[in-house]
């Protein structure tokens, strides 16, 4: 999935849609890339600096990346890793070709965060998404953000992890 299309599903665009490519999605997960820690223009930074906290905005747009998926929105060049249709991709009163709704946080539960200036760590950080549980009009999602693997089998240094409830917009 581009840049482009990201935009289109995601409620703010330009420099706030911090991410870049959705790597793999399913029924229950997400997983996302993004190197927009590193830009000077992200609207996140404070003073040159990019705290660990602002994740949970990353790990956000990511769940509601997913959240349009199980609507009906179609990711290009995504890897879907269940067969589809799944069975909760579309609620019954929603119109399929309609946008998918805008999701709110909601809660936020045990959430982690490295001391790190995020501005000062190298490379692409990615996103991981696993939705817990299905609520009438939202999800609860728990998420872990870190560095990329450096190789096959290895995992990259956690950076933030928690749970995340999203309810629709009314």
């Amino acid at each position: 999935m581009s840049e482009v299309q990201i935009d289109e599903l995601l409620p703010h665009g330009g420099p706030m849609s911090l991410l870049d490519a959705v790597t793999s999605v399913s029924t229950d997960t997400i997983a996302c890339e993004s190197l927009s820690h590193q830009r000077k223009d992200n609207p996140l930074r404070e003073d040159g600096s990019l705290h660990a906290v602002n994740l949970v905005e990353y790990a956000a747009q990511a769940m509601a990346l997913h959240f349009a998926f199980l609507s009906g929105a179609t990711l290009t060049g995504v890897v879907a890793e269940d067969a589809l249709p799944m069975p909760d991709r579309a609620a019954p009163d929603r119109d399929p070709a309609g946008p998918a709704p805008r999701m709110s946080i909601a809660a936020l539960r045990n959430l982690w965060f490295t001391g790190r200036d995020l501005a000062e760590v190298g490379g692409t950080i990615t996103i991981n998404a696993r939705r817990q549980s299905h609520l009438d009009r939202g999800a609860i999602y728990e998420f872990v953000v870190s560095t990329a693997a450096p190789g096959p089998g290895l995992g990259g240094e956690r950076l933030a992890s928690g749970q995340i409830t999203l309810i629709a917009a009314a």
